[in-house]
């Protein structure tokens, strides 16, 4: 693979809820969560994830990797998702917790790490998955979402 680098977002310092120009940019607002940006890429049921620089961090989060291995839906072709891996703390996301988690590289303290704090991927966008790539529309990319 490849390794196809995550879009990273743009802070907005006030927001109009009421009056998002959703139609009139094609623009898609989602949450900005405190973690750590990464590619999973999803091969016939085998999943890899990736920092945003390239490093892999699939021995480090075995619950994403596995998590993504037992989907039906993922058992055949290839996809990439760009998401936000999230650990958090009480009720809160927490960057310190998902830095932490980073930081492992023996698969017996990521599998503990695991169990006692497990952390989640939230996926923004399926870069490619089978009969779409990056030059397919944001909107019917980010649409495919729901049926993962």
């Amino acid at each position: 693979m490849t390794f196809v680098a995550p879009m990273l977002g743009v802070q907005e310092d006030t927001f109009d809820w009421d009056n998002l120009p959703i139609e009139e940019f094609d623009t898609i607002y989602q949450i900005k969560w405190d973690g750590v940006r990464c590619i999973a890429h999803i091969l016939n049921g085998k999943a890899s994830l990736y920092n945003r620089s390239g490093k892999s961090l699939t021995d480090t989060f075995p619950e994403i990797v596995g998590a993504l291995e037992r989907s039906s839906t993922l058992r055949t072709g290839e996809y990439i998702f760009d998401g936000e891996v999230v650990c958090f703390d009480e009720a809160r996301d927490s960057i310190k917790f998902a830095l932490n988690r980073c930081q492992i590289s023996s698969k017996l303290k990521a599998e503990l790490a695991a169990k006692k704090n497990p952390a989640r991927f939230f996926v923004f966008d399926v870069i490619s998955s089978p009969g779409t790539n990056i030059n397919t529309p944001y909107a019917v990319r980010y649409g495919l979402l729901e049926n993962l």
